[in-house]
C-alpha cells in the first residue's frame, strides 16, 4: 500500500536553516543545512578608561540579518541596552564601565559581541578608595598578646569594684 500524502512538522531553532523533505516510497527523511555563520565585527578590541564612570558605544558591523548580544564577564561592565533593539544588523551597545573606588591596582574585563571579545582596561583607585578595599589575613606567622591585670572577679551581694 502506497501513501499519498504525509504530514508533518520539522522544527529548526538555527536562525536560518534550510530543510528538506524528501519523500521516497512510504519513508521520510528530513535534512537541515547548518545555520550560515552570523560573525560580527567591532570598531576596536580593546579601551582604556579612567577610575571614573564611563559611557562609551561599541560599534558592530554585521549581515543584515544577523542577530547578535552583547554581555559582560565583570559586575563593573554593564550593557545598558543595544541600538537596534533587537540586535540585527548594523547597530552599537551601549555599554557603560561603574566608577572603582574598591580596587587599588587597575581592573580587567571584557564585553562579547556573538563571541567577539572587547577588553575593558580600567585605572586603580589608588590610596583614595572610598568603597570596601579587601585587605589580605594577617599572615600566619603573626603572635597576638593579651595582658589580663586581674585573673579572677568575685562578686557579691552590694557594690562590685574591679
Amino acid at each position: 500500500m502506497r501513501r499519498s500524502s504525509l504530514f508533518g512538522k520539522f522544527v529548526n531553532t538555527a536562525v536560518a536553516a534550510a530543510a528538506a523533505l524528501i519523500v521516497s516510497h512510504s519513508t521520510a527523511h528530513a535534512q537541515t543545512a547548518p545555520a550560515p555563520a552570523c560573525g560580527v565585527a567591532l570598531d576596536k578590541a580593546a579601551l582604556s578608561v579612567g577610575v571614573g564612570e564611563a559611557n562609551w558605544n561599541i560599534n558592530v558591523t554585521s549581515a543584515a540579518t544577523c542577530a547578535w548580544s552583547a554581555a559582560s564577564d565583570s559586575d563593573w561592565l554593564v550593557v545598558k541596552s543595544t541600538v537596534p533593539a533587537p540586535a540585527v544588523g548594523n547597530g552599537y551597545a551601549k555599554v557603560r564601565a561603574i566608577a572603582n573606588t574598591t580596587s587599588p591596582e587597575k581592573r580587567t574585563g571584557h564585553f562579547f559581541v556573538n563571541g567577539v571579545v572587547y577588553t575593558v582596561t580600567q585605572g586603580g583607585c589608588g590610596t583614595s578608595c572610598t568603597g570596601a578595599v579587601a585587605t589580605p589575613p594577617p599572615s600566619p606567622s603573626t603572635t597576638c598578646a593579651v595582658t589580663l591585670d586581674k585573673m579572677a572577679l568575685t562578686v557579691g551581694v552590694g557594690e562590685a569594684n574591679w
